[in-house]
């Protein structure tokens, strides 16, 4: 599942050849398959109490499959204040 929104925050999901990245408030969830595969994002938007989903389809890939995940934060947060 990909986040669309979970009421407050909005998602921006992209697929690049065999990589789907969901960010979201400065952090990025990317799932990379190695394999040659077909990535496809399915139109129903699909929920529960938490959020809104798309599900991400990976086609093609045998019955064993290995994926890299990440998790990456976008941007650090800097707070200056002055007294």
């Amino acid at each position: 599942p990909c986040l669309v929104t979970d009421g407050s925050l909005c998602a921006t999901t992209t697929i690049v050849d065999n990589c789907v990245k969901v960010t979201c408030d400065d952090w990025a969830f990317q799932v990379n398959m190695p394999a040659p595969c077909s990535v496809t994002l399915e139109e129903p938007i699909r929920g529960n109490r938490h959020a809104l989903y798309r599900i991400a389809r990976f086609e093609g890939l045998r019955n064993g499959f290995r994926a890299r995940l990440s998790l990456i934060r976008m941007k650090s947060h800097i707070i200056d204040k002055d007294d």
